[in-house]
């Protein structure tokens, strides 16, 4: 059986730890409102949310000020150190939802890009919810020769530039 081991939340010393497993707690505390009365809030393992993109999120609050925050980034910055300038923490092996300091590290954004490539849960094209057009539209506009941009555009529902760098191949790059 694996032991837990806790550490304090950066930021938040006294008031919450996180263990290596990616769980967070709060600790007991004690709140003296405005009005001088004490209160007594025992510790207990918060239960996280996880956000549309599959992340844990927590809700820590400190000071009359509350904040969510990714328990990924908590676990990188407790158990990793101070994210390096220019970083960002990376699931090395492409789960979102692990959130054990063993499946992460920190990265540049071109190896978190490469990873989420490398582990196929890269988002793009159709699999962005916001997008308007999808691979058939794609290749529809880059056939269309002769059909001015802005004609593309008002078909398809987008602006102009954007038919622009589909043709120019900035975006949709996946598409052939």
């Amino acid at each position: 059986m694996t032991t837990e081991t806790w550490k304090p939340v950066p930021g938040y010393e006294g008031a919450y730890e996180v263990s290596d497993l990616g769980r967070v707690r709060s600790l007991d505390r004690v709140i003296v409102r405005s009005d001088g009365v004490r209160r007594r809030f025992p510790g207990k393992i918060i239960k996280p949310y996880v956000d549309p993109n599959g992340y844990d999120r927590v809700a820590l609050a400190l000071s009359g000020s509350r904040s969510l925050r990714c328990a990924h980034q908590l676990v990188a910055a407790a158990f990793l150190g101070p994210r390096p300038v220019g970083q960002e923490v990376r699931h090395i092996r492409g789960v979102a939802g692990g959130h054990g300091v063993d499946n992460l590290e920190y990265g540049t954004p071109t190896e978190n890009n490469a990873d989420k490539v490398r582990h196929g849960t890269l988002l793009r094209g159709e699999d962005v919810g916001t997008s308007k057009l999808d691979e058939a539209a794609v290749r529809a506009i880059r056939e269309a020769r002769g059909v001015k941009q802005r004609d593309l555009a008002a078909r398809f529902g987008c602006r102009q530039g954007h038919i622009s760098r589909i043709v120019n191949r900035q975006r949709w790059r996946h598409v052939a």
